[in-house]
């Protein structure tokens, strides 16, 4: 068993309440976004087996090999401290950021629709001319 300082232990205990304010926080953003509900339960499978795989490798390497017993309960009181504390000023926030991404995607969509409109009339073009290369070679 290691036994760690009590400066060590601090960091620890930090490191896993932030921890759980993050696991909390992407949760939010990426899952609860979704307006679905079949791929909203997709996303959350996906989600929590990934979160319950990267929390052991956390827990792992933040300690050297050693998942302290306490460290479920500091990541639970990271949960609780987002909720308390965090979650008005992060839904504001990614509101704010879903208008950004949502400007920058028209943007981007009328700069590439001339690309999309060449694209679709070279596709209808070779498509015309194969149709009239197949019936020119059925006449003969």
């Amino acid at each position: 068993m290691i036994v760690y300082s009590f400066k060590e232990e601090i960091r620890i205990i930090i490191y896993m309440i932030c921890y759980g304010i993050c696991i909390v926080g992407m949760y939010d953003f990426f899952v609860s976004n979704c307006k679905r509900k079949k791929i909203k339960i997709l996303y959350e499978v996906i989600y929590t087996f990934l979160s319950i795989v990267y929390t052991y490798h956390f827990s792992y390497k933040l300690c050297n090999g050693y998942i302290p017993q306490y460290s479920i309960v500091f990541i639970l009181l990271g949960i609780i401290v987002y909720f308390i504390f965090f979650k008005k000023q992060f839904n504001v926030i990614r509101s704010k950021l879903m208008c950004i991404v949502n400007k920058i995607i028209t943007i981007f969509r009328k700069i590439l629709k001339p690309f999309r409109i060449f694209k679709q009339t070279i596709f209808e073009f070779f498509k015309r001319k194969n149709k009239n290369n197949n019936q020119n070679t059925l006449q003969k």
